[in-house]
């Protein structure tokens, strides 16, 4: 019986710390979502309902806590995405997979702004952001790679993670200008560019060899 009643405690326990964790989670995401980089602890604090002490039992920093937010929200998204994109070299589909980045890039839009001036005052912070984006990127070339074989081009791994990274900060890029206010583009028009520079760097257009 006492084993039990120490077991369902332990259990009642990890549910409290789980329940505070999101609740944490929560509030620092809405707070850098209103303030970006510049939210304090305190004001995570407030919004959570906790104290700092607890907001240090679970975190390190508030860098950390932003760097989790980005994993979860945009990070494991962009994987996905990576994921679904089309075998074939139709334009359609292309064009269905850059407006599928346009919209997680725009569901985040605030957090990425918060971890770019995050990236800025703290190099700790950077160099975790970017290992990310290299792990994304090698998965990326590994894609571009293949495909471009399969399209008879000779391409070497170097060649294929230039062509991938280059697509995809351009892409990004203009994602990101696009949600400036006062910044006008033809979302149509960007999306079929983009889905049309995709189809270079897989190499579904004659022509394409290598860059050698």
């Amino acid at each position: 019986m006492a084993e039990r009643d120490a077991g369902a405690k332990r259990t009642l326990r990890e549910a409290q710390k789980s329940a505070t964790l999101e609740k944490l989670i929560d509030a620092s995401r809405e707070v850098f979502k209103e303030h970006g980089y510049s939210a304090t602890i305190d004001q995570i604090t407030r919004a959570a309902g906790a104290s700092r002490a607890t907001f240090y039992l679970h975190f390190g920093s508030k860098g950390e806590v932003l760097a989790r937010i980005y994993h979860d929200d945009y990070v494991v998204r962009l994987f996905s995405w990576l994921d679904e994109f089309p075998e074939c070299s139709d334009l359609i589909p292309l064009k269905q997979w850059v407006r599928s980045y346009m919209d997680i890039h725009a569901d985040n839009k605030e957090i990425i702004t918060a971890c770019l001036e995050a990236g800025i005052r703290e190099t700790g912070f950077s160099k975790t952001g970017g290992s990310v984006i290299e792990t994304f990127l090698a998965a990326l070339a590994v894609k571009v790679a293949k495909t471009r074989r399969r399209n008879e081009h000779e391409t070497s791994d170097e060649e294929a993670y230039v062509r991938g990274a280059v697509a995809y900060v351009q892409m990004q890029q203009m994602a990101h200008q696009m949600l400036v206010p006062g910044v006008k583009h033809s979302e149509d028009i960007h999306i079929t560019v983009q889905a049309e520079t995709w189809q270079y760097t897989f190499g579904h257009r004659l022509g394409l060899g290598s860059a050698a």
